[in-house]
């Protein structure tokens, strides 16, 4: 605990020194106070335009957008890196995101893609469905500004997105095809072996509830031998 919240205190203090930078100096997108007032009263928009997120209620936009954190990236400054596990959805609100990819199993590791992402757009979305690591490294390309939406908060706030998803069938089967392609089903899916499973409060508990049982089983076997 006392690790985590160090952690947390840094990375707050590093965002607050940026704040402190952008209202000292003019940077070369003009990023000012009211922009990040703006953009804090845009955060509803911006879960509007996560497509994965379409089945949202108004209330459920609201509870969302809550979730929401505003990050400042300095140039070249890596935002998230191919093949770690991150738990965010990304969308960029001011400036602009390479995104590039390496062939690692090269030994000259050759880039294999490469993609800009530009104000309004979302990335990494998949991690809302999926338990997969990001599949390139994104990197900030002069001051960036970009919302961050926690998927683990977003859970245990909304629920599952899948079960969410499923609301409109139609709309969730598309987007199965969209993410994994035309032959991919709901009983496809269900077996994937990066889907990501949601458990609940209470579904958390009982399964560490029946764990705990079951070791308690094992552990009364064990005494009775000896």
């Amino acid at each position: 605990m006392a690790t985590n919240s160090l952690i947390q205190t840094n990375g707050q203090s590093r965002n607050d020194q940026r704040f402190e930078k952008i209202r000292n100096n003019s940077f070369s997108l003009a990023i000012s106070q009211n922009d990040f007032l703006w953009t804090i009263n845009q955060k509803r928009a911006v879960i509007s335009r996560i497509p994965l997120l379409a089945t949202l209620t108004d209330n459920e936009i609201d509870q969302a957008a809550g979730l929401l954190d505003i990050c400042l990236y300095e140039n070249k400054e890596i935002v998230a890196e191919q093949g770690q596990r991150t738990d965010y959805v990304y969308c960029v609100i001011r400036g602009r995101i390479l995104a590039t990819a390496r062939d690692h199993h090269n030994h000259r590791s050759n880039l294999h893609f490469n993609q800009r992402y530009y104000e309004n757009d979302v990335f990494n979305e998949q991690t809302l469905i999926t338990q997969s690591s990001i599949p390139f490294t994104a990197t900030a390309v002069g001051e960036v500004v970009c919302a961050k939406l926690s998927v683990s908060r977003f859970e245990q706030s909304l629920g599952s997105c899948i079960e969410l998803l499923k609301r409109d069938p139609e709309f969730y089967r598309h987007q199965l095809r969209n993410f994994f392609g035309i032959t991919m089903t709901d009983t496809d899916f269900q077996h994937y072996p990066a889907r990501r499973h949601f458990y609940s409060s209470d579904m958390l508990e009982a399964v560490t509830t029946r764990l705990q049982n079951g070791m308690d089983g094992v552990i009364h076997k064990w005494d009775k031998t000896r």
